[in-house]
C-alpha cells in the first residue's frame, strides 16, 4: 500500500488519541519506512497506553475507524477509510495497548497533508521486530532488523546490553544469517544460542502480549 496513504490513517490515529491525551507511538514496517528504510507496508501498528476497552471507545466514535470484531484482550484492530465508496482503499490499523517511550515525525498523507503523528525510538522498533524475527516466519522482519542496524549501528552498540537473550537466540535459530549483526552490535552469541537452544521454531500464531513484552523488554 501507498506509504502516503498509510500517512493519512497514521494521521487520523493521532488525532483522535492526541485528542484525548494519549500517550501511544506506531512501530512496525511502517515506523521503519518512515525513518528512510524501503521498505512497503500493508498496516499500521502502535502501542498505545490504554486498555483495549479505552481504545474501542474512542476509535469507534470515530466515524472512519470500523472495529475488526477478535477475542485478544492484549490488542484490538480497525479498518480506517475515509470515503466508505472505495471500500478496497481501507488501511488495516493494529493497536496493542501498554506503556511505552516515543517521539514524535512528521509525515505527509495523500489527503490530510504534512502532519505529526508518534513513533517509537529506533532501538524501541528495533526490539520489537526482534521478537517478531523471535516468534515467526516472516522475511521482511529481518530486511527491517537490518536497515535499523544500518542506519543507527551506535544506537544498538551501546544498547546491546538491553536486549532480551532468548528472543536473540530464537532468533539466530529461525534466520541463521543475522547471527552476524548481532556479533557486529556486541550480543553475546553463546549466551543468546543457549537460551534459545529449547525453544520451539517460529510460529504464525500470535502470543497474547507478545508484542508488548518484546518491544518493552517485559
Amino acid at each position: 500500500m501507498r506509504k502516503d496513504r498509510l500517512s493519512d490513517a497514521a494521521i487520523a490515529l493521532h488525532r483522535a488519541f492526541t485528542a484525548e491525551n494519549v500517550k501511544y507511538g506506531i512501530f512496525g514496517g511502517y515506523a521503519v519506512s518512515i525513518l528512510g528504510g524501503p521498505r512497503d507496508s500493508k498496516d499500521v501498528d502502535c502501542i498505545a497506553a490504554l486498555s483495549k476497552e479505552q481504545v474501542v471507545s474512542i476509535l469507534s466514535r470515530q466515524p472512519q475507524f470500523t472495529l475488526v470484531p477478535q477475542t485478544r484482550t492484549d490488542y484490538v484492530a480497525f479498518f480506517w477509510n475515509d470515503d466508505p465508496r472505495f471500500a478496497g482503499d481501507h488501511v488495516f490499523v493494529e493497536v496493542f495497548t501498554e506503556k511505552f517511550p516515543g517521539k514524535l515525525l512528521f509525515v505527509t498523507g495523500s489527503k490530510l497533508g504534512k502532519h505529526q503523528i508518534a513513533i517509537l525510538y529506533p532501538f524501541t522498533i528495533f526490539k520489537g521486530k526482534l521478537r517478531a524475527t523471535a516468534t515467526r516466519s516472516k522475511f521482511s522482519d529481518t530486511v527491517d532488523l537490518r536497515w535499523l542496524e544500518g542506519n543507527f549501528p551506535n544506537v544498538f552498540q551501546q544498547n546491546a546490553n538491553q536486549l532480551n537473550l532468548e528472543d536473540v537466540g530464537k532468533s539466530i535459530k529461525n534466520y541463521p544469517e543475522l547471527e552476524l549483526l548481532f556479533r557486529r552490535i556486541g550480543v553475546d552469541i553463546e549466551a543468546a544460542k543457549a537460551k534459545g537452544a529449547n525453544t520451539k521454531t517460529a510460529s504464525s500464531t500470535p502470543q497474547h502480549g507478545g508484542v508488548q513484552r518484546g518491544i518493552l523488554g517485559a
